[in-house]
């Protein structure tokens, strides 16, 4: 399992629980600023990459790299495990920026996982990334284990309308209250104001 120093604690976490070795890929910066990497000389077969995509835009360069590199060591499985799937956002039309990113990691990987996507109008996940595994794991049951965990009865809140799914969904596993915040004419974002919230335990959802 390959993986960056800043998805350190996570990699190693997954790679204790999926029976892998945690392998570090060493990056830095040339004096002209071009990023570098150091891999092992060679690779096995079968290799995971751990990548999270919050604040995608350089992580996607790290990947075209490092998967080509990978390929050239002797790896002929990809797999990218990406919990936060973002950088699918700049639009010239909606949903075209979730098609482009989705495209190109297929591109570089046999395998893509991730957790609870937004689809940005796709089908399903296989549709936005069109890789030949693509593959969805929900945090949502966890989600409402630790709510049910941490407080009595709690009230779930979702802070906008693309969070309501795995609210209603986590809300569903012990019959939970749940509700979607509005936005107000000023702009500010809120429970709905016939919510009566007093001596209620809220336990907010967003991305």
């Amino acid at each position: 399992l390959l993986h960056f120093e800043d998805d350190t604690p996570e990699a190693e976490g997954l790679a204790r629980a999926a029976g892998l070795t945690p392998t570090l890929v060493t990056r830095d910066r040339s004096a002209e600023g071009e990023l570098r990497f150091q891999l092992p000389h060679a690779l096995p077969e079968r290799v995971v990459v751990y990548r999270s995509l919050h604040r995608p835009d350089e992580k996607l360069i790290d990947l075209l790299l490092l998967a080509r590199t990978a390929s050239r060591l002797g790896a002929a499985r990809l797999v990218l495990v990406t919990p936060c799937l973002a950088g699918r956002r700049a639009d010239a039309e909606e949903g075209e920026g979730a098609r482009i990113v989705g495209a190109f990691l297929a591109g570089l990987f046999d395998g893509v996982v991730t957790v609870d996507p937004h689809l940005y109008g796709a089908a399903d996940f296989a549709d936005a990334v069109p890789a030949r595994h693509a593959i969805v794991v929900s945090a949502v049951p966890l989600l409402a284990e630790l709510a049910a965990a941490r407080r009595p009865r709690p009230l779930l809140l979702a802070m906008d309308g693309a969070g309501m799914p795995w609210v209603q969904r986590a809300a569903a596993r012990h019959g939970f209250d749940h509700a979607n915040c509005v936005r107000a004419a000023d702009g500010e974002v809120g429970p709905p104001a016939e919510l009566d919230l007093n001596g209620r335990s809220v336990v907010t959802v967003g991305e």
